[in-house]
C-alpha cells in the first residue's frame, strides 16, 4: 500500500494505523485485547497497578496520538490483564 501523508488520511485510517501500533506493542497477547477502559488522569492511579504483563506506551510514540498539555497528566496508554480478563 502506498504511504499516505496524514492530511490525505481519512479518520479511520489514522485510527487503524494507531490501533495496529498499539497490537504491535503488545507482542504475542495482540490477538487477545478484547476489551479497553478510558480512564481520566485521576481516575487510573489504583486500577493500573493491579494490571498484569503490564506495558505502557506514551502517547508520544503511537502514530496520531498527541502528547497531553495538561502537565499532571502521564500520557499513556497501558496494556494488561485485569482479573485474568
Amino acid at each position: 500500500a502506498p504511504i499516505l501523508h496524514p492530511k490525505e488520511m481519512t479518520l479511520a485510517e489514522k485510527i487503524n494505523a494507531a490501533s495496529q501500533f498499539i497490537r504491535s506493542k503488545a507482542k504475542d497477547k495482540a490477538n487477545d485485547l478484547k476489551y479497553g477502559i478510558v480512564l481520566g488522569s485521576g481516575l487510573s492511579s489504583g486500577l493500573i497497578e493491579d494490571l498484569r504483563d503490564r506495558i505502557d506506551i506514551p502517547f508520544g510514540e503511537i502514530p496520531f496520538f498527541t502528547p497531553p498539555t495538561v502537565h499532571f497528566h502521564k500520557g499513556i496508554v497501558v496494556i494488561g490483564t485485569l482479573c485474568d480478563i
